[in-house]
């Protein structure tokens, strides 16, 4: 159901948008079925081969290997020489067409924004008609947040039945480079900063201070920990760097007494909080205290 396509499309924005990041736009293709790829494939051939001296190394790699991915090459040269290549939307059957049609009358019903963009083309052998990609323009050349499309044949290659299938990836690094550029990191975590450090004291409550950080992050808490073996200053100071509201020192006196060490890092005070509901109450405090001086700090 080609209405399947645009909702994802529509889910994918809505979801950006719910980050704080507005006005962005889907650009959208279609790459057909297998027999429209066997068939675009050779007519791309055909039309690079002129030119193949010209283009980059790793597009002259892509010329044998995929020759749709010199589509969406950022190289200069490459641009360049594909102005007036041929475009799949010219090469699709009717049937193909017809489906990336309906797509679009979903997105404009939908009041989705987007634009056809023929160089939107995937590099995977598993796309089927519908691609998609969600660009943040301030990031340049590799602007995209977000890729996906239609796999109408991947979980058959996969080894199961013949399926229809949509879906996305979402590019973490750049998703947020473009929350911290539009200033919107503190308002997609608690206070803008990790809840705590876990600092285990000794390596034989290493195993402890695993459990307890991942205890901690179940109960939605952003707790970090280190796994290259610092010392515990060394930890101390990865905490403060990291902006850490607290670092929860875990050593044997506190195993035995069934307590963790808090260290409130704005105030420099410790407290002794046993683990669990305490412990957990004693975050949720320091959360809290925060984003009240934030927000009295906020002119």
């Amino acid at each position: 159901d080609p209405r399947l396509d645009a909702e994802m499309i529509l889910l994918v924005l809505d979801f950006f948008e719910g980050l704080g990041l507005r006005g962005l736009e889907a650009r959208i293709n279609s790459i057909g079925d297998k027999t429209d790829r066997d068939r675009f494939r050779e007519v791309l051939k055909e039309w690079f081969r002129p030119k193949l001296d010209d283009l980059c190394p790793l597009c002259r790699d892509r010329y044998n290997r995929n020759v749709f991915r010199i589509l969406d090459c950022k190289v200069e040269t490459c641009k360049e020489l594909r102005r007036g290549v041929p475009e799949f939307l010219d090469h699709l059957s009717p049937e193909s067409l017809a489906h990336f049609e309906a797509v679009k009358k979903t997105l404009d019903m939908l009041e989705v924004p987007y634009r056809v963009d023929p160089s939107i083309v995937r590099g995977f052998d598993y796309y089927t008609h519908t691609v998609f990609e969600i660009p943040y323009e301030k990031l340049g050349a590799r602007s995209a947040l977000c890729g996906g499309g239609r796999y109408d044949d991947l979980i058959a290659e996969l080894g199961g039945p013949s399926l229809g299938a949509v879906g996305f990836s979402i590019g973490v690094t750049p998703t947020l480079i473009a929350l911290e550029m539009e200033g919107l990191l503190e308002e997609v975590s608690p206070g803008g900063r990790p809840d705590a450090f876990l600092v285990p004291i000794g390596p034989e409550q290493e195993e402890e201070g695993f459990r307890l950080t991942v205890t901690l992050r179940r109960a939605g808490f952003t707790v970090l920990l280190d796994h290259q073996g610092k010392g515990l200053r060394a930890r101390l100071k990865l905490a403060a760097r990291e902006r850490c509201r607290a670092a929860l020192l875990l050593g044997e006196e506190e195993r035995k007494r069934g307590v963790v060490k808090v260290r409130d890092l704005d105030k420099g005070e410790e407290t002794d909080v046993p683990a669990g509901p305490e412990l957990e109450a004693r975050l949720r405090s320091l959360r809290e205290e925060a984003r009240a001086g934030s927000e009295e700090g906020a002119p």
